[in-house]
């Protein structure tokens, strides 16, 4: 920065008011002409100061504007985390939802097997129990059968020594019959000789 002398400008204003109006003009030259230096000097400090700050505004404006760009590449980073959060998060909902349909598709399956199995096995034992019955039954029928039989037999027996003791009866009475006959026949040979022999 220019710096103007106290004791020149004293010197000079003594040096006008002791000199010539010519003089005092040509004072007033140089004093102008160092006023027009100072302002000058003055004007190009300014334009320095304006350039100073026009680059710090600027700096200032980069620097917000690249704080801007930062903040809104942060969170546009941030949004990109997070939808590959929320997707990683969807991706894990969807393998766990599709683990779960298989884990009760799974447990349907095996409830199913589970009940065609106790169905075939009441099956099996419904078949064991009919053939239990009809086995029972077979055998109940060949009893009955075999009962009817004994007691066929029973009666066929019975009719039959009915019978012998009746023809065993026909033939005692048919063998008295003829032991009386004779009898009576002897009887009355005796009678006739006797009756003879006396006559």
């Amino acid at each position: 920065m220019h710096f103007i002398n106290i004791a020149t400008v004293a010197a000079l204003l003594s040096l006008v008011s002791a000199t010539p109006v010519a003089d005092r003009r040509h004072v007033h030259g140089v004093a102008n002409a160092d006023e027009v230096y100072r302002r000058s000097y003055y004007a190009v400090a300014n334009a320095d100061e304006v350039s100073r700050r026009a680059v710090a505004n600027a700096d200032e404006v980069h620097a917000v504007a690249n704080a801007d760009e930062v903040s809104k590449r942060a969170v546009a980073n941030a949004d990109e985390v997070h939808a590959v959060a929320n997707a990683d998060e969807v991706s894990r909902r969807a393998v766990a939802n599709a683990d779960e349909v298989h884990a009760v598709a799974n447990a349907d399956e095996v409830s199913k097997r589970a009940v065609a199995n106790a169905d075939e096995v009441h099956t099996v034992a419904n078949a064991d129990e009919v053939s239990k019955r009809a086995v029972a039954n077979a055998d109940e029928v060949h009893a009955v059968a075999n009962a009817d039989e004994v007691s066929r037999r029973a009666v066929a027996n019975a009719d039959e020594v009915h019978a012998v003791a009746n023809a065993d009866e026909v033939s005692r009475r048919a063998v008295a019959n003829a032991d009386e006959v004779h009898a009576v026949a002897n009887a009355d040979e005796v009678t006739r000789r006797s009756y003879y022999t006396v006559y």
